[in-house]
This record gives C-alpha cells, sequence and structure tokens, in this order.
C-alpha cells in the first residue's frame, strides 16, 4: 500500500509539475505581451517628442543671386562620400534637372585631376566602419597638381560604434584637414557634421525585456550621443572660421521646423527624424532635395 501511495505520489507530483511549466510559460508569455504592448504605447508617444517648431534658417533657391549661381558654375569641387553622400548626390541631381539656372557639372572620378575644367567632382573614399581609411583616401585625392578650389568629405553614421571616442575621431579629422591646407594653402575645406540615425533610448519597458532577451536595450541611442559630441567640437573649432555644412541639424529638423532629439541628463541629443528616412539611417526623397538645396546654398555662396 505505501509503495501504491508513493508511485501514485510521484505520478501526481510530476503531473503538477508538468502543468505548472507550461503555466509558467504562458504567464511569461503574457508579461512579455504586455510589456511589448505599453511599450508600444509609449513609443508613439516618444515620436511627438521634439523641439519646439523654430525657424528652419533655410535659405531657397530663389534667394542665390544669378551672379553666385555663375560663379558656382566655373568652380572646381571634390566631394569625398560614401552612402549617406550618395544620397545627397541623388538630391543633387534632381535639383539640378529641375532647375537649369544653375549650370554646375556634376562627374563621379576618385581624381580630380582627372576630370577637366569646373564642376563638382564625387566619389566614395575609404571605407564605412573604418573613418581612418577615409583621412587618407582624402589626402591621396587631393595629392595632385591640378587640385580642386574647395573640397570636403564627410564620414557615416556606421563610422561610429561601441568602441568610438569622439574626441579621438574628431582629433584625427583635424589632424587630416591641417596637413590638407599645409600643402594646399588656397583650398577651401567645407566641413560636414556627422549624420544621424533615429536611434532613441528604449523606453524602460522595452529595455526591460531587451535585457530579458539578453540584447542592448540602446546601442544607437548612445552612438548618437557620440555623433552629437563630434558635432559640437566640429562647430566649436570651425564656427566662424571655415564653412560648415551642418548635415546633421537638416537631418533632424522635421518638415515643419521642429527638431528630433532626446535628453540625456542636461544634454539635447538630436536624432534625424523620421519623416526623412526610409530605413533609420539614409535620407529619403524629402531629406535629399532639403540637403541637396542647402549644400548646394552654400556652395554658391562661398
Amino acid at each position: 500500500m505505501m509503495g501504491t501511495l508513493s508511485l501514485r505520489g510521484g505520478s501526481a507530483a510530476r503531473d503538477n509539475e508538468a502543468w505548472r511549466a507550461p503555466k509558467r510559460q504562458r504567464r511569461w508569455a503574457l508579461i512579455l505581451a504586455t510589456l511589448f504592448a505599453v511599450e508600444a504605447c509609449g513609443q508613439g508617444d516618444a515620436k511627438t517628442m521634439v523641439g519646439s517648431t523654430e525657424d528652419r534658417g533655410l535659405t531657397r533657391l530663389s534667394d542665390v543671386s544669378a551672379t553666385e549661381w555663375e560663379r558656382l558654375a566655373h568652380r572646381r569641387i571634390f566631394f569625398g562620400h560614401q552612402s549617406v553622400g550618395g544620397n545627397l548626390i541623388d538630391g543633387v541631381q534632381r535639383v539640378l534637372a529641375e532647375n537649369p539656372q544653375i549650370r554646375l557639372r556634376v562627374v563621379e572620378a576618385a581624381n580630380p585631376a582627372d576630370v577637366q575644367g569646373p564642376a563638382l567632382i564625387h566619389a566614395p573614399i575609404g571605407h564605412n566602419y573604418d573613418p581612418a581609411s577615409k583621412n587618407a583616401a582624402f589626402l591621396a585625392a587631393l595629392d595632385s597638381r591640378v587640385g580642386p578650389e574647395i573640397a570636403l568629405y564627410k564620414f557615416c553614421y556606421v563610422d561610429v560604434g561601441a568602441e568610438t571616442d569622439p574626441d579621438s575621431l574628431f582629433a584625427q579629422y583635424v589632424r587630416t584637414v591641417d596637413s590638407v591646407k599645409a600643402t594646399h594653402p588656397a583650398l577651401t575645406v567645407v566641413h560636414v557634421t556627422l549624420p544621424l540615425t533615429t536611434g532613441m533610448p528604449a523606453g524602460p519597458f522595452k529595455a526591460l525585456v531587451k535585457r530579458v532577451l539578453g540584447r542592448s536595450p540602446s546601442l544607437e541611442a548612445e552612438n548618437n550621443v557620440k555623433r552629437n559630441r563630434y558635432n559640437a567640437l566640429l562647430r566649436e573649432r570651425y564656427t566662424g572660421r571655415a564653412p560648415i555644412f551642418d548635415l546633421a541639424r537638416i537631418e533632424s529638423t522635421r518638415p515643419d521646423g521642429s527638431r528630433a532629439y532626446f535628453m540625456r541628463g542636461a544634454d539635447t541629443i538630436y536624432t534625424l527624424a523620421p519623416e526623412l528616412t526610409t530605413d533609420g539611417g539614409h535620407l529619403n526623397p524629402l531629406a535629399q532635395r532639403l540637403a541637396a538645396e542647402q549644400f548646394l546654398v552654400l556652395l554658391a555662396r562661398l
């Protein structure tokens, strides 16, 4: 009898444990589903977290004089870039096609010396995830006697990652520019802010879920913090001393003039406005046009 009771008791215990296991799984599934639902609602609210509407500070193409456009048509410019720069060039091509009064020739060529006459010469330089290769490629592109009058290059948002020190990255950029200016003292270097992504910190519920799943809750938000630091250093050093194409400001400014951002302590961290991208990093047609127009205005007024 005792043995029978023991067997039945063991069977009951196993049956009870087998019932509790899926019950725990169902409970965790319910918890996770609830967290995701609450977070989804929170993300809907987060999309409205923007700065107050302000003047976009943009210059219209029609505000540029015919004399300025004519001067631009006779200049040699070199622009080194990767994919976001390619987005910008796509926008430039569309703006030029729709505005024949802007007679700027656009040519892709890695070596500016290979292109005769005035033109906006552009080319992919270096490799993404390797900003040092872009510094070296920019120096190499300008190592010729028949160089441009104006030159610029930009890093990509993917050049900033978990191991990036923005102060060190900017110091390397400054050394590159100083080397170029020492060799080409008459050259005008236009400085470009680092492009941003839409990455924002995960809300508390989503962060908890990601930790449970062993994932980083806000890596891209941290990368945007670093991009903002780099851009602050660039603006601090070159504002009033050299021309700046503030791509990051254009990217973070919504069509209504408000800014996309999040707060990190007392610091405002700007992000790419969701309305200006389809994948969180590259520029959609609207952003391409906005950036291209301001790029052309800046070049025309140098």
